[in-house]
């Protein structure tokens, strides 16, 4: 993916960046899975400054709460240096105890927490009959999509 657009709208507010986006649904979907954390050796050797934690709406229901709170704490710790500042967002297609979660580990961490849930709810921004994949549709459209970065980029910005 090409996020240099990003990265312009970054310099152009003055903050000097390179961006690392790196796919987390295979995290999602295997959190309780000791050995899942290996898949991420790469974005651990970085040590980041900031880590965004965009992530949740591929956790398969019923959700066991603890033990999600518990491994996205782990998560959250093996990708981090003790410098590292984090980000984290609850999903743009709500997911109560995915969300639920990230809220609270954001208040007992002090990690900022962008709420995204809005964007689900707001039918303009939903892609629903623009496609004819009932997954697809249940995304938000690129309106939705652009809600969502602007959002974080807000937040993002000022940890910069």
């Amino acid at each position: 993916q090409n996020f240099h657009s990003e990265e312009i709208r970054f310099q152009k507010d003055g903050k000097d960046v390179f961006l690392m986006v790196r796919q987390a649904s295979e995290w999602e979907r295997r959190f309780f899975d000791d050995d899942i954390l290996s898949a991420f050796e790469e974005e651990r050797a970085l040590r980041a400054d900031v880590v965004l934690f965009r992530l949740g709406e591929n956790v398969l229901n019923p959700v066991d709460k603890p033990l999600f709170y518990q491994k996205l704490q782990e998560f959250i710790s093996y990708l981090c240096a003790p410098h590292t500042k984090v980000l984290l967002t609850t999903c743009n297609l709500s997911h109560p105890p995915v969300d639920e979660c990230i809220e609270r580990l954001s208040q007992a961490n002090g990690y900022p927490c962008v709420s995204l849930g809005w964007i689900g709810d707001t039918p303009e921004l939903s892609a629903k009959g623009l496609f004819w994949h009932e997954g697809v549709q249940m995304h938000p459209s690129d309106a939705g999509m652009k809600a969502t970065k602007d959002e974080i980029y807000k937040q993002l910005k000022g940890m910069l």
